[in-house]
Order: C-alpha cells, then structure tokens, then sequence
C-alpha cells in the first residue's frame, strides 16, 4: 500500500466521523488559539512597563503552565470517547484484510492532519484575535496596554511544541488501543459496556458520610491561612464523596425504586431506571468528572468576579483616608517640601481637603502579654491625644492612656519590656485609626504616654509624622493628584499611600485575575460540555439497538421519546445540580478567601455566584438542547 492510499483513508475517515471529529477539532482549534495568546501576553516586555505590569505577566506565566495541564487532560479524555465510538471501524477494517501496521499508519495520517489543522488555524486565530484580546484585557484593568500587532516568534515555537507533545500522546493512546485489541475485540469495542451493578450500601453510606464531613470542615474553617490542612481536607472529602456519590448512591437509589414495584413496573418508570441502571458505573465516573469540572468552573468564575467587582470594597477596608502621607520627624525639609506640592496640587486640580487629620506617632510590633505573639500598637504623646480631641487631660510619668480594638484585651498594667506601666484609663474611642498592615481584622492597640513618662525615650528614638485627609472633587482630578504627588513622594523618599492609586493598581491586579478565569472558565467549560456530548452520542449508540427492540415489542414513539428525554434530563442535570450544591455550602469559605484580600462585602460574592451560576446553566441548557435533540435522532429517529 502507497502514502497516497493512506492519505485517503485518513481524509475518508476524518468525512464519515465529522459529526464526531468537528466539535473536538473545533475545541483544539480555540485552546491552541487561548494558550497562544496568554502565553504572547507573558511573553511581552512591554507590559512591565505598565504600572503593575510585572503581576500580569507573572499571572500570564502561571495561566500558560495551567492551560498546559487542562490542555493535557481535556484532549486525552475527549479523545478517548472517540477512539472508543471507532474501534467498531477499524476492526472492520481488519477483518477486511488490513494488517495493524497498517492501521496504524492510517491513524498516523489522521494525526497528523488533525494536528497540524488544529495548530496552523489555532495559530492564526491566536494572532489575529490577540489585538482584540489585548483591547478587552486593556478596557478590564483601566490601563492602555502596549500592542504593536507583531507576531510572537517565542509565543509560536512554544504553542507548537506544547501542542505537538499533547497531540503526540493522545496518537500514543490510539496506538496503544490498537496493539492490545484483538480484531473482535474492535469490532464490539464501541459496544462493550458493564454489567448491570450491584448495590453497594457501604460505599454509598461512605460517600454520604464524607460528603458531610467535607462540608463540616469547609464550615470550620475560621482562616484560611492558617486552617490551610482543615480546607484541603474539606476538599479532598468532597471530591472522593463526588464520585462515590455518582458510583454508588445513584445505584443505590435506582435500586430502591426498583424494588418498588408499584413504581417500577411503569412503562415510563421501567425503561427509564433499566437504562439509567445499564453500565451505571461507566456513567458514573463520567457524571462526576462532569460535577467537578462544573464546580470549578463556577467558583473560579465567582471568585474571580468578586475580586473585581469588589474592589471599592477592598480599597475601603484597607485605606481609611483618600491620601497617607508617613514620613520620620527628622525628615522635616523633604515633608515641607512634599506639603508645597500637596498645595500646588490642590489648587491645580480644583480640590478640596477633609478630614484633615495630622499628628505625630510610632507603629511598634511587641509581645505585650508574653504568649509568644507579637501584637500592633501605636503610641502617642499626650499632647498629641489632647490636640486631636480637645481635651486637657494629664498623665504621670508610668500612667498611660489606651484603646484597643480588640474588646477582650483589659488589663490594669501593661509592660512594654522591663517598663511596667498603670493604665490610668480604658478610652472608649481614639481620633485616628491606623490601617490594617496588610491583614485582615487587625486589631490595634492605641497607647498614650506623657511626653516625659516611662516610653519617651521610645517615641524620641522611632516617631513619624502622620498626615490624612480625604478629598472633595471629581474623580478623575483626585486620581491625577494622587499620581503627580505619589511621583513627588517617591522622588523625596517618602511613604505616600492613596485610595485613588491603590484603586488602579487594583484594577490591574484583579483584572488581570477576571480575565484569567474568564478563559480558564471557558476551557473548563468547553471540556465539560464535551464530555457531556461524547457521553450522549457514545451512550445513544450503544442504546439504539435497545430502543429498537422496544419498538418491535410495542413501545410507542412518543413513549421512546419521552423516556429519553427524561434520562437525559436526569443524566445531564444531576451533575449540574450537585455542583451548584458544592457551590452553596462553598460560599461561606469563598468569602473567608476574600477577606484575605480585604474584601469582606456579602452582597458582591453573593450577585457574583448568582451572576456566574446563572450564565453557566444557560449555556449548559444550550448544550443539552444540541445533546438532546442528536441523542433523539441517533436511538430514535422520526423516520424508520
């Protein structure tokens, strides 16, 4: 046999499975498209130069390894569907005089084909699409983003090796399928299935056991950081308890119904427990595969959208003032000349100040009540104290004043080292409140000392100038006297913090995030409506011969029809529903996440997981219409 008569077998056979072989050359076509193009975005020196461009490449670089990995399991898994719907027709093929060698060099051309289409047209999409990409990344993070419309040379060479490694083990995996079947065992391969399962209380009593458990733990998790053992564990529990769920309790339950006869011996109810009983563990694997990779994809899809819709939320719990100002009291030249600055700028800009708040103190970290932990204080003159709130009150020298955040601290002394201190009085509130050092829920604690008390040496030695104020104005004139003063602060060395800055470095960070998930939540939706679709098209095959006999033996149409649309229902929604079920009870822990980033706003995670949950079981309805109506024509058409 000649390359020519190879070529044309490999083409024929590409034709007659295009029902099959399109969807999954159309998905390969736009993940080689999504890698080629996050990985460009990784790769272009030009984004650092953007104000916080360093986070976006770093997040491309991780997004490019990560679509890599989904990359590898999505095509393997989806490819083995086909493979096993063409076993029956290259056991034909053997029985009709081809040697295996022979079909192998078949299954090379077909490789090769699908290959290079998938990465040649992946390829020139990715380019093309790359500028319109760049635009939506670019109106997502309120930064104009460089672009210069040029083809990534590294971005190529590395989507082709990548892809050319991923397709060259999905060709492996053929192969391999080829060399340990007999010509038999291809004939009937599309068609082998399982016996009918036995009921296994046991597991299905672990699965709802562990399923429990997972849910529990993910309850008690009280921080993330630290609970970081309890979260995984809450994890794992969920994921095994998913698939038990799948495999054993849905038996378990059919079994049930089956052993109600009054239900059971229904036509509706009889064919409809039969099938979804029939190869029930097969299914089942691929159900809960389906769960999981639905349950990912909404939280991923949640968390994402709540960091960015959160974001004003995030800037509020972090930042108390649209302007902080902090510099050492020795640098009394360079804060003059920043505050000439602030001047000039105010009036340039049209604004006004507010809430002016400016005072002199120390931040310190100490283990006040000798348990090993270091706690944040803030220590103040007394004079500062009677400034700030127009008092007039008066220490002694080991007397102090304090305010802690935290109720539960109360105690008549405190000692700062080998200092043992009175405290004179518990305030009931303070004029200033210091931000949250980068943790959520930190709890500080005010002291307030006389200027020649016991902790003077403290305040002389480590003592900043502090100056707060919040603006009147528009928008756009407070983020342009944020930035012109932030170059001023960073010229003389000063720390300079703003809402209005922290509000686009923000934007940049999170919209980076979103636009991440967003493709990532596109793949693993792609992959999740594949796998339902493959499952179908396999699963109605091997149940046309069924429904067949069932319409010889007296089933009407309409009763075949309505039988499979209620298995479909069953079979393509159940992941669905458990996987909004995951989604619920993981609320509560995606929001103890989102404090981690100070972003503690119920209604955003809320409207985010509704938001993201909604436009999911829409396309995921769309995907069932298609799956439903080619189910329909495969085991039952209108025609016979």
């Amino acid at each position: 046999m000649n390359k020519q008569l190879y070529r044309k077998l490999a083409l024929t056979n590409l034709k007659k499975n295009a029902s099959m072989m399109l969807p999954y050359l159309i998905t390969c076509i736009i993940v080689v498209s999504f890698y080629y193009i996050v990985s460009s975005l990784s790769m272009n020196t030009q984004l650092k130069t953007v104000s916080s461009g360093n986070f976006i490449v770093d997040v491309m670089k991780f997004g490019s390894l990560l679509f890599a990995a989904l990359s590898v399991l999505f095509l393997l898994y989806t490819n083995s569907f086909i493979m096993k719907r063409r076993k029956k027709e290259l056991g034909l093929y053997h029985i009709l005089g081809l040697e295996k060698k022979h079909i192998r060099k078949v299954l090379t051309w077909e490789s090769a084909i699908t290959s290079f289409c998938s990465i040649a047209s992946g390829l020139i999409i990715g380019v093309v699409a790359n500028q319109f990409v760049t635009a939506i990344l670019s109106k997502m993070i309120g930064t104009k983003l460089p672009f210069s419309g040029a083809i990534s040379g590294p971005a190529v060479v590395k989507t082709i090796i990548t892809f050319v490694i991923i397709f060259l083990l999905s060709f492996l995996y053929n192969l391999r399928q080829i060399h340990v079947a007999n010509p038999v065992e291809l004939l009937k391969g599309g068609q082998l299935g399982e016996k009918e399962p036995k009921a296994k209380g046991l597991l299905a009593g672990l699965g709802l056991g562990l399923l429990l458990c997972g849910y529990t733990l993910s309850f008690l998790v009280n921080n993330p950081e630290k609970d970081s053992n309890m979260m995984l564990g809450a994890v794992v529990c969920v994921l095994v308890a998913t698939y038990l769920l799948f495999i054993a309790v849905s038996i378990q339950v059919l079994k049930l119904l089956q052993q109600n006869e009054h239900f059971y011996y229904k036509s509706k109810n009889f064919t409809l427990i039969s099938g979804m009983l029939y190869r029930m563990k097969q299914n089942a694997l691929g159900l809960s595969n389906i769960c999981i990779l639905s349950t990912a994809t909404l939280l991923i899809m949640t968390t994402t959208v709540s960091l960015y819709f959160g974001i004003n939320n995030t800037v509020a719990n972090e930042l108390d003032h649209d302007i902080s100002i902090n510099a050492p009291v020795a640098d009394k030249d360079k804060v003059s000349k920043l505050f000439k600055s602030i001047d000039k700028n105010i009036n340039k800009h049209s604004l006004k100040r507010k809430n002016v708040l400016k005072y002199t103190g120390g931040k310190f970290a100490e283990d006040l009540d000798a348990d090993g932990k270091f706690e944040m204080f803030f220590l103040m003159r007394l004079k500062e104290y009677n400034h700030l709130t127009r008092q007039n009150m008066s220490l002694s020298k080991d007397e102090v004043l304090i305010f802690s955040e935290d109720p539960t601290k109360h105690s008549d002394t405190l000692t700062l080292g080998k200092k043992k201190l009175s405290v004179k009085e518990y305030l009931k509130k303070f004029p200033i409140k210091n931000n949250s050092a980068g943790i959520y829920g930190q709890k500080w604690l005010y002291i307030v000392s006389p200027k020649d008390g016991l902790l003077a040496d403290k305040l002389s030695r480590e003592s900043n100038l502090y100056y707060e104020f919040d603006l009147t104005g528009k928008d756009q004139d407070k983020s342009n006297f944020s930035y012109a003063i932030s170059k001023e602060a960073e010229r003389l060395g000063i720390q300079f913090e703003s809402r209005s800055g922290y509000h686009d470095d923000l934007m940049v960070r999170f919209g980076g995030l979103l636009f991440l998930g967003m493709l990532i939540s596109i793949i693993l939706f792609m992959e999740t409506a594949l796998s339902i679709f493959y499952k179908q098209i396999s699963e109605g095959y091997d149940d046309q011969t069924r429904f067949k006999i069932l319409k010889k033996i007296g089933m009407s149409q309409k009763e075949i029809r309505n039988t499979i649309r209620r298995q479909i229902l069953i079979v393509f929604f159940s992941p669905l529903v458990i996987a909004l079920l995951h989604l619920c009870v993981a609320l509560p822990l995606v929001m103890k996440l989102m404090k981690i980033a100070f972003m503690d706003s119920w209604a955003v995670t809320l409207g985010s997981s509704a938001v993201s949950a909604t436009v999911f079981i829409l396309i995921y309805g769309a995907v069932f219409l298609l799956t439903e109506r080619t189910y329909r024509k495969i085991v039952a058409p209108s025609k016979q």
